[in-house]
């Protein structure tokens, strides 16, 4: 399960209590002013790194090469430019005549 509130039973998570400690704050000091434990809480809150939701809209990261892609209808454009007649159109099958 996730990190539990402080609040719950007057049980602290470990890395809350870490981070007080840190600060050289006392823990008993602090039960006795819910508010000032209720302010460090908060304060300890916005400094956790929390994993970011991903939206359910976003697409993956894809590694495109555009430059690849243009160069390869570059040369698809050129191919077909060779097996086209003067006038923009294939030359005549020879299948039909």
């Amino acid at each position: 399960m996730g990190k539990q509130s402080i609040k719950k039973n007057n049980r602290y998570t470990p890395e809350f209590v870490d981070w007080l400690k840190l600060k050289k704050i006392s823990i008993k000091r602090l039960q006795k002013n819910p508010v000032k434990l209720e302010q460090y809480y908060q304060e300890w809150t916005k400094t956790q790194d929390r994993p970011k939701k991903k939206s359910l809209l976003s697409l993956p990261n894809l590694n495109i090469d555009f430059d690849a892609i243009v160069n390869g209808i570059r040369i698809a454009n050129e191919v077909l430019r060779k097996f086209q007649g003067p006038d923009g159109l294939p030359p005549p099958s020879k299948m039909n005549s």
